[in-house]
C-alpha cells in the first residue's frame, strides 16, 4: 500500500524552481527532469513535480507514513528556503 500527498503552489516561475529543485538533490539521490516535469527518487519515497505557467505542483509516494513524512519534510525545507525571495512556502495539501 502507497500513502500519497500533494501540493501546489502558486507561481508563474513553477519551471524555475522545478529546476532548481532537481538540480540540487541530483547530487545526492536520482533524479529525472526537464522543463516541466521532473522526478525526484528518495530512498524512502518518490516526488514528482510539474511546472506549468500559473504553479508548481508536487505529488510524493511512499509506502508507510513515517516515511511520507521524510519526503514532504525535506521538499518543504528546500522548497521554502529556494522561495524565500519570493516569499513562496509550500503548504501541503489536506
Amino acid at each position: 500500500m502507497s500513502v500519497v500527498a500533494t501540493a501546489t503552489v502558486a507561481t508563474t516561475s513553477a519551471g524555475l524552481y522545478l529546476k532548481k529543485l532537481c538540480r540540487h538533490f541530483q547530487h545526492k539521490v536520482t533524479v529525472d527532469f526537464g522543463d516541466t516535469t521532473g522526478r525526484i527518487d528518495f530512498k524512502v519515497g518518490t516526488c514528482d513535480l510539474k511546472a506549468d505557467s500559473a504553479a508548481l505542483k508536487l505529488f510524493c509516494v511512499s509506502s508507510n507514513e513515517e516515511d511520507l513524512e521524510d519526503v514532504k519534510d525535506t521538499m518543504k525545507r528546500h522548497f521554502d528556503r529556494f522561495g524565500e525571495k519570493d516569499e513562496l512556502v509550500l503548504g501541503w495539501d489536506v
